[in-house]
């Protein structure tokens, strides 16, 4: 592909990919770009660590959004926005019952009352197809109210169930239960320790 038809594709400029492919940093903002227009994997274009492709080399690349889902305290957002990728060993995806990464997101996760779980800051792997509800950790909105809990299904509505016990669980019935959309399915959870 010529640079400047590859520039323009990447929304950067033609000097900025010039200095790139002389061996400069090219940022984060350019390397998610050029990543996801040339089908590179991120870490290697940003850092020269690892592998150019992330699937030859037994990684799936699953986009990251900008979205935080609250655990502990109220988190809002407008839109979802792709903010970049993070491999995921293919080992690791058939653990949890995975062979692609279709439908899969990475969110992250804010507060603490999903500790010891799921930590603040916790990068979170979502099944957005899974959205069936029953017993166990879930992505979901309650208006414009975005949070990762426990839920568990009651004949009187839908229980939020905190893994931390310093938060007692909340139940949600009639119209407040019929709103409650399910984002995804957690699926695993990574934190910097």
């Amino acid at each position: 592909m010529q640079q400047a038809h590859l520039a323009k594709r990447a929304d950067i400029s033609t000097s900025t990919l010039s200095r790139i492919l002389q061996g400069a940093d090219p940022g984060l903002d350019a390397s998610i770009r050029l990543a996801r227009e040339v089908g590179a994997d991120l870490i290697w274009l940003a850092t020269g660590r690892g592998s150019p492709n992330a699937a030859a080399s037994g990684y799936l690349s699953v986009p990251i959004y900008d979205v935080r889902l609250a655990a502990g305290v109220a988190a809002f957002a407008d839109a979802a926005e792709v903010i970049g990728e993070m491999p995921f060993d293919r080992g690791l995806l058939r653990d949890i019952g995975r062979t692609t990464a279709d439908g899969l997101a990475v969110f992250i996760a804010e507060g603490d009352s999903m500790h010891p779980k799921i930590a603040d800051g916790a990068r979170v792997l979502t099944d957005l197809k899974d959205v069936r509800l029953r017993e166990g950790v879930f992505a979901f909105r309650t208006g414009d109210e975005l949070r990762i809990k426990r839920l568990r299904r009651r004949l009187d509505g839908i229980e939020i169930i905190s893994d931390n016990e310093n938060y007692p669980p909340e139940l949600v019935t009639g119209d407040a239960a019929d709103d409650l959309a399910i984002i995804g399915k957690v699926l695993w959870t990574g934190t910097v320790v």
